[in-house]
């Protein structure tokens, strides 16, 4: 299916795409207020340690709320559950840029921003639900996820662009304001456009011969579930640790540099964001039959690249190795993702991706408090390499573990780009 065709199919659902697009949007604010929070804390506090553990502790909620979101998303409107969300995030990120414009305590507003976190955290799994109650088919949600894919890794290149501009020219706080009014752009389309998803029912479900399956899969228990889920586990443990030490890289490595080029922060995180893309692209080549592959050349590629980086003091060379690292990452993630949702029963799947989520927080909160305390122990270069044999050692249980048999059909639209980690837009 061409991108112009499935594009236009979309459009003819307005409430979907204009989510879509909001959605995207959104996204953009997100990269801009997560490529920013690590350059505040290092500005306040000149201390590699502290911008790991700030990094790590913003995602608690995240940690603590993903299990009971996904109940609750099941459980009330989630039109309602988003509007809310995403109306509270807005206003958090508000009262943030006037607070850091006046002068205000760095710890006040880091406690705004973990209360918008746990807003987000509710936000992720209503939006994630929401899509599909609005698709009125299964290949409309395909192109809707596809689309939203597309606008997801073009956003982690766009924001944290944009932070490198403000980064230059001054003015940080207003990433907080920019971020609150793509949250505003959600509400607007939940008010005007999305008004009946909640009386509609959805097209898209389980087929009446399994519903019997469907009722023994939403009764296992977590004992179970972690069991049958534990190659995805296993495998999103290594790249939600390299996503934490990616979340703070770029501000230590530019400290650790010759000179005071703070610009170099952005251009890190605009090479991130372009690497993402790149790593989109390449999980397509090997989504459909060859996923086992594709997950063995990202290890191996994100244990290279971090070696790389750990060796290199040439800013081209250390820009290059960031992108390679990110790219690996992005695979790594849709491939894994994709495999998880192959192999879970719908039954299963919401609890599934909240237990994910749960331990994906933690790993992402181990990679950068580690990474920082090593760098501020022994240096950079040493703490990456630390990080390169965590991954290498966590992707490779994970390539050794159990697999499990498919145990569903998807109906999927073909592979335009992958989607991005979903530790990137929490908040």
């Amino acid at each position: 299916m061409k991108i112009a065709s499935s594009t236009r199919r979309l459009a003819a659902n307005p409430a979907l795409s204009a989510l879509v697009l909001a959605n995207g949007i959104s996204a953009i604010g997100d990269w801009l207020y997560l490529t920013v929070i690590p350059v505040l804390v290092y500005r306040e506090t000149a201390n590699p340690a502290l911008v790991g553990l700030a990094a790590a502790a913003r995602l608690l909620p995240w940690l603590l709320l993903s299990i009971p979101a996904g109940i609750v998303a099941d459980r009330v409107s989630r039109r309602h559950l988003l509007l809310l969300a995403e109306s509270s995030r807005a206003s958090l990120m508000f009262l943030m840029t006037g607070l850091l414009l006046l002068g205000g305590p760095l710890w006040i507003a880091f406690g705004i921003a973990l209360a918008a976190v746990a807003a987000g955290t509710f936000a992720m799994p209503a939006q994630g639900t929401l899509i599909p109650d609005l698709a009125r088919d299964e290949g409309e949600l395909g192109i809707a996820n596809v689309l939203s894919s597309t606008f997801d890794n073009l956003a982690c290149i766009l924001g944290p662009a944009l932070a490198g501009l403000l980064i230059v020219v001054g003015g940080l706080e207003f990433a907080f304001a920019l971020n609150g009014l793509s949250f505003l752009v959600v509400v607007a389309v939940l008010i005007v456009l999305v008004r009946k998803a909640d009386a509609a029912p959805s097209t898209v479900g389980p087929s009446p011969h399994e519903l019997e399956r469907h009722s023994d899969a939403a009764a296992a228990g977590w004992a179970r579930i972690g069991r049958e889920a534990l190659r995805p586990l296993a495998m999103d443990a290594a790249i939600s640790f390299a996503a934490g030490a990616m979340f703070i890289l770029p501000v230590l490595l530019t400290a650790a540099l010759p000179g005071d080029d703070v610009a170099l922060i952005g251009i890190l995180s605009t090479s991130a964001g372009l690497g993402g893309l790149a790593g989109a692209v390449g999980a397509g080549a090997f989504v459909n039959g060859r996923s086992r592959q594709g997950l063995v050349v990202g290890i191996v590629v994100a244990v290279g690249s971090l070696a790389l980086l750990a060796a290199s003091t040439a800013p081209v060379i250390i820009a290059l190795a960031v992108a390679i690292v990110s790219a690996a990452i992005v695979q790594l993630d849709t491939l894994n993702m994709t495999e998880l949702q192959r192999s879970t029963h719908s039954g299963q799947l919401g609890r599934t991706l909240g237990l994910l989520h749960t331990l994906a927080a933690a790993w992402v909160m181990a990679g950068s408090i580690m990474i920082g305390i090593v760098a501020n122990a022994i240096g950079v270069g040493f703490a990456v390499l630390a990080c390169a044999a965590v991954v290498a050692v966590l992707g490779g249980a994970a390539l050794f573990a159990p697999r499990r048999t498919p145990t569903r059909a998807v109906t999927q639209a073909p592979l335009l780009l992958g989607a991005i980690p979903s530790f990137g837009s929490e908040a």
